[in-house]
């Protein structure tokens, strides 16, 4: 298992962590955000989740990718269904997306726009990849995303034929370019137990498992990461993971 489980002994660790009830404090919220009440991407079926980072001095300063189905549901002729587009802008106002072979569309055509990452064809990874973040560091992009896949049976989990659901991790990615990406060879995150099981959530306390929606940061020399998942009695959960060696290292 990538990415350090805390509760576990290996160079990799897994932070449960319980919902906690907490009072807010009143925040003047209108007075931190200005909404210019202007649309960035639009024109697309049904895409949502970006993730936005900045490259000071780049012709490109502005650098975002985003998922869901582009011109039609599930983007007819690539695998899968859900997958992730990438787009650039010069000021964030005004924004351009991938469109394949090295073309931008700037006009909001979504028949036009190329995924950049797409699912597989792998147990864990062939229906569903999306909720990107983005990292750059040392001239490359680390992603961490959520993959899904039809699990052991390869029925997928509305199949009245199913035997065992959706399975779902945490999936990493590199790239030089930010188009152009390689995958992790296995999940940064999965729950062994998932494999060829029937979740039950709310009827199985000892359920751990359906790692998705990453948040991935490099800090303090280590790579940090945030995700949700279910955690037993306590359904949907916030998981904190860190990797002290690199982004791609496994140790079961």
């Amino acid at each position: 298992m990538r990415f350090k489980l805390i509760v576990l002994a290996s160079v990799f660790a897994l932070c449960a962590l319980a919902a906690v009830g907490a009072s807010e404090r009143a925040v003047d919220r209108t007075s931190l955000w200005e909404n210019s009440g202007r649309n960035v991407l639009w024109g697309f079926d049904n895409m949502y989740q970006p993730c936005v980072i900045e490259e000071p001095g780049s012709e490109y300063p502005y650098k975002m990718w985003f998922f869901g189905w582009a011109a039609a549901d599930c983007n007819p002729g690539y695998p899968g269904c859900d997958a992730i587009f990438h787009a650039r802008s010069k000021d964030l106002d005004h924004w351009e997306v991938y469109a394949g072979d090295g073309r931008w569309d700037a006009t909001m055509n979504p028949k036009l726009w190329a995924p950049v990452v797409t699912p597989d064809d792998k147990p864990y990874d062939q229906w569903h990849n999306g909720d990107p973040s983005v990292v750059r560091y040392r001239g490359r992009y680390y992603m961490a995303f959520t993959a899904t896949g039809f699990d052991l049976d390869g029925k997928r989990g509305d199949d009245p034929a199913d035997t065992d659901g959706w399975l779902s991790c945490v999936m990493g990615a590199t790239s030089a370019d930010g188009i152009h990406w390689t995958k992790t060879k296995a999940p940064l995150l999965i729950w062994p137990q998932d494999l060829g099981r029937k979740e039950g959530y709310a009827e199985d306390p000892a359920y751990y498992g359906d790692y998705a929606r990453p948040c991935l940061r490099r800090d303090g020399g280590r790579w940090r990461l945030w995700f949700d998942y279910w955690c037993g009695r306590n359904g949907v959960s916030v998981g904190y993971a860190e990797n002290l060696g690199r982004f791609a290292d496994s140790k079961q």
